[in-house]
């Protein structure tokens, strides 16, 4: 399996409502993408990011979902809110 995170710094209040807004029911919209299996948006507990956990069955699956219809939708609007989003992905082992 594979895992991408998705780290969201905020650097208001406003923000922090927008990202949580953007998120809410993204497990449940991404539930019939091929390969999807979880999703999480964790929040740190001083309120300055949000993690966004997304595993899937392989990363073929993710790249796929990345360059689909869905991605570009899902991501649309996203330039110019103001937050700092820093990516990484991990191949789950055990």
């Amino acid at each position: 399996m594979f895992e991408v995170h998705n780290k969201i710094t905020v650097m208001s209040a406003e923000q922090a409502r927008h990202v949580e807004s953007a998120f809410s029911g993204a497990g449940h919209r991404m539930a019939a993408i091929p390969g999807f299996k979880e999703f999480h948006l964790l929040k740190s507990q001083d309120g300055s990011h949000y993690l966004v956990r997304v595993v899937w069955e392989s990363e073929e699956r993710f790249r796929q979902w990345v360059k689909s219809d869905h991605f570009k939708q899902a991501h649309s609007g996203q330039a110019g809110n103001g937050t700092n989003a820093e990516l990484s992905q991990y191949e789950i082992i055990l």
